[in-house]
C-alpha cells in the first residue's frame, strides 16, 4: 500500500510540466488535491468491502479454528507434527546444551 500511495501523491509533485515542485500552479495543487481525494476513496472503499467480508465470513462461522485444533496447535494439522513447545523452547534449550542447531534439538 505504501508503494501505491507514494506513486499516487508523487505525481503531482514531480511531475516535470506540472508538477508543484517545478510550476507550483494552482493545476498542480488541484492535482494534488485530487488525488488525495482518490486515496481516501479507495482507502474507505477497501476498509469497506474487507469489513463486509470478515462480517460475512464471522457469520458463517468461518473465521475460527476448532477447539481441538486450536489446543492441539494450528500448525499441527497443517504441517503433520506434533507440537513439543515450539521455537522459543527449542531454542533455548538449544543455548543451554552449546552450540547445536536448535532444530536438531528434541
Amino acid at each position: 500500500m505504501g508503494g501505491g500511495l507514494w506513486g499516487v501523491l508523487s505525481v503531482p509533485l514531480f511531475h516535470k510540466e506540472t508538477g508543484i515542485l517545478y510550476t507550483g500552479s494552482l493545476y498542480s495543487f488541484r492535482s494534488l488535491g485530487w488525488n488525495i481525494l482518490g486515496v481516501v476513496v479507495i482507502t474507505v472503499w477497501s476498509v469497506a468491502m474487507a469489513f463486509l467480508l470478515f462480517i460475512a465470513l464471522h457469520l458463517l462461522k468461518q473465521l475460527r479454528v476448532s477447539e481441538e485444533v486450536e489446543l492441539k496447535g494450528e500448525n499441527s494439522d497443517y504441517h503433520h507434527e506434533l507440537v513439543r513447545g515450539g521455537w522459543l523452547a527449542d531454542w533455548l534449550a538449544c543455548r543451554s546444551v552449546g552450540p547445536r542447531v536448535f532444530w536438531l534439538v528434541g
